[in-house]
């Protein structure tokens, strides 16, 4: 069977001894040379491609920190859009109107209702993250990360928000440790909501 690397070989000893031929060195000399080239390609490509990693992680951890901020938001606007759709489907002119399909007034309420839906579709895959970071957080042996739920839920999705210093007077912890958690917690959701990038993003507790 024929070396699958039979040609990347042949290849870098043809480049040796061009590249001895150039500059007059040995050809121990000049494979010396490339292979420290080709070392420090390769370090170069890993460099950025963890880089990429990071900031494709960092975009998704930032993702859904905006959800959580806006949770309680998208809680009140899916409940008077639900409200809102109910009274349309009561109202029999609003039924006329949305049977006149160049009526802007049924444009308007067609467009109400498929922002409704988007929100609700949102809602549920938000919901659906934070049950599995909760069981993941009730799960785990680590007291930070087994307090990042409780930690997402007073600041975020409790009826009435708590406010920093209520939080860490409650946990009875640093604000360091406030925010290190917190950033692990946006980090994983945004893992659960947005998929991962790589094996190392279901590693709960590691930052960047």
């Amino acid at each position: 069977m024929k070396d699958k690397y039979m040609d990347v070989k042949s290849d870098f000893q043809k480049t040796v001894r061009e590249l001895a031929e150039i500059t007059g060195w040995t050809q121990q000399q000049s494979e010396k040379v490339l292979s420290l080239l080709n070392g420090l390609a390769q370090r170069q490509g890993k460099a950025a491609a963890r880089q990429q990693r990071k900031t494709q992680k960092d975009a998704k951890a930032a993702a859904a920190r905006r959800l959580l901020e806006n949770y309680r938001a998208l809680k009140i606007s899916i409940a008077c859009g639900t409200e809102h759709s109910l009274r349309v489907l009561e109202d029999t002119e609003y039924l006329r109107l949305m049977q006149m399909e160049e009526s802007l007034q049924n444009q308007s309420l067609r467009s109400m209702a498929e922002l409704a839906a988007g929100n609700r579709v949102l809602w549920a895959q938000l919901t659906t993250a934070l049950d599995c970071y909760k069981k993941m957080c009730e799960h785990d042996t680590k007291p930070q990360i087994r307090r990042g739920y409780p930690l997402v839920y007073a600041r975020y999705l409790a009826e009435e928000e708590m406010s920093i210093d209520d939080i860490l007077a409650s946990f009875a912890i640093e604000k360091s440790q406030y925010y290190l958690c917190l950033g692990e917690a946006y980090s994983t959701l945004g893992v659960i909501l947005f998929g991962s990038g790589c094996a190392e993003d279901f590693c709960a507790g590691i930052a960047g």
